[in-house]
C-alpha cells in the first residue's frame, strides 16, 4: 500500500487524544461504599466491570475514527505493481500518440477533438515530476528518421500547442509499433502511453498480418486510451478526382469525374459539387446521397488560359471539412515545341508539312534535324518529339529518360529501315517486336486498309462533332511492319489484325509507334484528310501531361523529374503559400527528386528562376472520411492480437484526469472505503456511548 498524500500521516498523532482523555477520566473516579447487603455489592461490581469494558470498546473506538479520518485524506492506494515501493519514485518514460488526421476536428461545444486532446495532455504534465522523459508521436505527420524523449515541459507544451490538424492518416497500428520500440528502448522503470483517438475502423492497421509486440510490451507497460469516437457525425467526402481529358487547349472544353460519398447516417438532399479552375468557380451540380451512397459526378468546363490550371473540386462543409475536396493540375502549353529527327528529309516531308498547315495561331515551333544528332540534343527542351527511322537513333537511353520523365515520343520506321535493327530498338524500349515485313505488290495482294479505329483514344475523342457518325476513309498501304502480338493499346488496326497504330507507357511518358513509313512509297496516307488531324492530334496529346496521373496521398513521397531544375536553385510554395528552399543532394538519383514534406492536401509548385516548372497535386485518404468507430471489446481484442501484455485502461475524457493517472500508476485508492469505515464506527461510538452513560447514571444512583 502507498500513499497519495503522506504528509498527511503526520495525523495519526491525534490518535493519542482519545487515550489522554480515557486516562484522565480514570482519576475521576471515585469509590462508592454500598450497603452491607452482600448481592448488591456484587451486582453493582458486575455492572462496573461491563462499564469499563464498554469504556474500552470506545476508546478503540475513537481512536480507529481518527485512523480511519487520517487514511481518508491521506488517501492510502493498493498497489498493482512494486517492488519495495519504487512504484511512487520511479521515473517515467511516457509516450504520447495523438491523433490529429482529419476526422479529429469534429467540433462539438467544447471545440474540436484535437484540442479537447491538447487541455487534458495539458493536465497530464502536471503529474510528471523531474527527471520523467517524454516523447510525442502524431498520427497526421509524416515519418520521421529519429524520435527523441524529452524532459524539458516548456519545449513540449509548445509542440503539442503548435501541432494541428493534418491530411496525412498514419494507421493506428503504425504509431503503436513505433510507441513500441520507443517505450522498448527505455531504461525507466514505469513505462506509460497514452493514446488520443477516435478509433476509426478504417484506421487501426494498413497490414493483414499485425506483429508480435510482446517484447516490447510487458507487464510494467501501462496504456491509456482516451476515446473521442462520435456516434453518427454529419459527413459527406470526395473519395477521388480525375482529370478525364488527355489534350488540353485553350477555349476547348475540360472534362472531370468526382466520386462523391455519403458517410453519414441520414440522407442529403441538393448537395452542391462545384468545380474550381483558378480560383473560379467553373461548373456546380447538385445531388441527391442516400446514406452509404457514393456517386460519380461528372464536371465540364472551358480551359480560359494558358499555363498551369489550379483545379479542385469541392462540397459543402461538414462536420469534417478536411475531406471536402480534392485536387488536380494540368498544364496548357501555348507554345509547342516540336522535333522532328529522321535521316531522310523525304520520309519526314509529310510530317512536317501537316504541322505546317495545322499551325494556324504559330503556336507549333518546329525544329527538324538529322537522326545522327540526337546524343547531343536536350530533349527536354520539347514537348513532343517524331522519330522517322528510329531503327537509327543508336543508344536509346536519351529517348527512353525523356520519356520516363513524361515527354511524348512517336516512332515511324524509315524506308532505309531493316526489321533487324528496328527490333533490337524495340527491345530496349520493352515494346513487343514486328514479325515481318510486307509489300502487298510482292504478295499479289492489293493495298491493306484500315480495319478499326478506336475513337475512346483521346486522339479521335473530340475530333468528330457526331458521335454517332465517325468514320475515317483509310488509306491505302502497300508496305508495312506486321505484328501479330502487341503490348500496347491499340489505336488503329488494320485487315490482318496488324496494328499500324498504338500506344506503349513508359514511366510517367507515352511512345507512339507507327508501322508504316509516312512516305508516298508506302501508302497514300499523306493524301487523306485524316493525315493532318491525325498528326497535329499526335501531337497535342504527346505534349500535354495530367499532373495528377500519378495520384499521391499526403504523407506519401512526390518524385519530381529533375528536367527542368538541373544545375538550378529550386524553391517549393507549399498549398498553404508559404515558400522553402529545396537542395538537390549529391546523392540524388539523377532524373528525379524526392520530396517528403507533403502533410497538407493541395498543390506543391516547384518553382526555378521565377518560373513554375512543376505542380504535383496531393490528397488526403479516403479512408480517413469513413464514420465507423471501434468498440471497446474490438480495441481489446486487437491489443490481444499484438500480444499487449501491459496493463490498459479506457479514460474517460470527462473524468478527473489527475486522479484516473494516479489511481492506474500507484492502484485503487481506498479513501472512500476508509470514509465508510471512519462513518461506522461514529455511528458505533454515538450508541455505545449513549448506553455506557445511562448505565453509569445508574451504577451512580444505587
Amino acid at each position: 500500500m502507498t500513499f497519495l498524500n503522506p504528509a498527511i500521516l503526520f495525523g495519526l498523532l491525534a490518535a493519542s487524544i482519545p487515550i489522554l482523555i480515557h486516562l484522565l477520566n480514570l482519576r475521576k473516579l471515585k469509590k462508592i461504599e454500598f450497603s452491607t447487603l452482600i448481592f448488591l455489592k456484587e451486582l453493582q461490581k458486575n455492572k462496573i466491570r461491563k462499564i469499563k469494558i464498554k469504556q474500552l470498546l470506545l476508546l478503540l473506538i475513537r481512536i480507529l475514527i481518527i485512523l480511519f479520518l487520517v487514511m481518508t485524506f491521506a488517501r492510502p492506494t493498493l498497489k498493482g505493481i512494486a517492488i519495495g515501493g519504487t512504484a511512487s519514485t520511479a521515473k517515467t518514460s511516457a509516450v504520447f500518440i495523438v491523433d490529429n488526421t482529419l476526422s479529429m476536428g469534429i467540433v462539438d461545444s467544447k471545440g474540436s477533438f484535437l484540442n479537447q486532446s491538447k487541455e487534458i495532455i495539458h493536465k497530464i504534465f502536471e503529474q510528471f515530476e523531474e527527471g520523467d522523459e517524454i516523447v510525442f508521436l502524431f498520427t497526421g505527420e509524416n515519418y520521421r528518421d529519429e524520435y527523441k524523449f524529452s524532459s524539458n515541459i516548456s519545449e513540449l507544451k509548445k509542440e503539442i500547442n503548435d501541432i494541428n490538424i493534418s491530411s496525412v492518416s498514419n494507421s493506428l497500428n503504425y504509431m503503436l509499433v513505433k510507441a513500441a520500440e520507443l517505450i522498448g528502448s527505455s531504461q525507466n522503470y514505469n513505462k506509460e502511453i497514452y493514446l488520443f483517438s477516435d478509433f476509426q475502423k478504417s484506421r487501426l492497421a494498413d497490414e493483414k498480418v499485425l506483429s508480435d509486440l510482446s517484447q516490447f510490451f510487458n507487464e510494467n507497460i501501462k496504456l491509456y486510451l482516451f476515446d473521442y469516437s462520435k456516434s453518427n457525425p454529419q459527413n459527406y467526402s470526395i473519395d477521388d478526382f480525375s482529370i478525364n481529358s488527355q489534350i488540353f487547349e485553350k477555349n476547348k472544353l475540360l472534362k472531370t469525374t468526382a466520386v462523391v460519398r455519403n458517410n453519414s447516417s441520414t440522407d442529403v438532399n441538393n448537395l452542391v459539387v462545384s468545380l474550381f479552375i483558378n480560383g473560379k468557380r467553373m461548373a456546380q451540380k447538385s445531388i441527391l446521397l442516400n446514406s452509404g451512397e457514393s456517386k460519380e459526378i461528372e464536371l465540364e468546363s472551358i480551359i480560359a488560359q494558358h499555363g498551369y490550371q489550379d483545379i479542385f473540386v469541392e462540397i459543402e462543409d461538414d462536420e469534417i471539412p478536411g475531406d471536402n475536396r480534392r485536387y488536380a493540375s494540368i498544364y496548357v502549353a501555348d507554345v509547342f515545341n516540336t522535333l522532328i529527327l529522321s535521316d531522310d528529309k523525304q520520309d519526314s516531308k509529310f510530317i512536317s508539312l501537316a504541322l505546317q498547315a495545322a499551325n494556324e495561331n504559330q503556336a507549333i515551333k518546329i525544329d527538324e534535324r538529322n537522326i545522327a544528332q540526337l546524343s547531343g540534343i536536350d530533349l527536354n527542351k520539347y514537348s513532343s518529339v517524331f522519330i522517322v527511322g528510329f531503327d537509327k537513333i543508336g543508344q536509346t537511353d536519351n529517348m527512353k529518360n525523356y520519356v520516363e520523365q513524361g515527354g511524348g515520343v512517336i516512332l515511324f520506321p524509315g524506308s532505309k529501315s531493316s526489321i533487324g535493327e528496328i527490333n533490337n530498338k524495340l527491345l530496349s524500349l520493352s515494346i513487343n517486336q514486328f514479325k515481318s515485313y510486307i509489300e502487298t505488290a510482292k504478295q499479289g495482294a492489293p493495298p491493306i486498309l484500315f480495319r478499326n479505329i478506336d475513337f475512346e483514344h483521346p486522339i479521335f475523342s473530340d475530333l468528330f462533332i457526331d458521335k454517332k457518325n465517325q468514320k475515317i476513309e483509310s488509306p491505302e498501304i502497300i508496305s508495312y511492319y506486321s505484328s501479330s502480338n502487341n503490348n500496347g493499346r491499340i489505336i488503329i488496326d488494320l485487315f490482318d489484325q496488324s496494328p499500324f497504330l498504338s500506344e506503349h507507357k513508359i514511366g510517367n511518358g507515352k511512345i507512339l509507334l507507327c508501322s508504316v513509313v509516312p512516305n508516298q512509297t508506302s501508302s497514300d496516307l499523306g493524301f487523306k484528310g485524316i493525315f493532318v488531324p491525325l498528326v497535329y492530334k499526335s501531337m497535342l496529346y504527346l505534349s500535354s501531361q495530367v499532373k495528377d496521373n500519378i495520384k499521391y496521398t499526403a504523407g506519401q513521397k512526390i518524385e519530381i523529374p529533375l528536367k527542368s531544375f538541373i544545375n538550378k536553385p529550386m524553391r517549393v510554395i507549399y498549398p498553404d503559400n508559404s515558400e522553402e528552399s529545396l537542395t538537390i543532394k549529391s546523392n540524388e538519383a539523377a532524373n528525379y527528386l524526392s520530396f517528403a514534406s507533403t502533410n497538407q492536401s493541395g498543390l506543391y509548385k516547384f518553382k526555378s528562376d521565377d518560373l513554375i516548372k512543376e505542380v504535383v497535386a496531393v490528397n488526403h485518404d479516403a479512408r480517413e472520411s469513413l464514420t465507423e468507430y471501434l468498440s471497446k471489446t474490438e480495441i481489446e481484442n486487437y491489443l490481444q492480437e499484438v500480444n499487449f501484455k501491459g496493463a490498459h485502461s479506457f479514460v474517460d475524457v470527462e473524468s478527473d484526469i489527475a486522479t484516473v493517472i494516479q489511481q492506474a500508476r500507484y492502484g485503487s485508492e481506498l479513501w472512500k472505503l476508509f470514509l465508510v469505515l471512519a462513518l461506522l464506527a461514529a455511528i458505533a461510538e454515538m450508541i455505545i456511548s449513549r448506553n455506557t452513560k445511562k448505565e453509569i447514571a445508574n451504577v451512580t444512583k444505587s
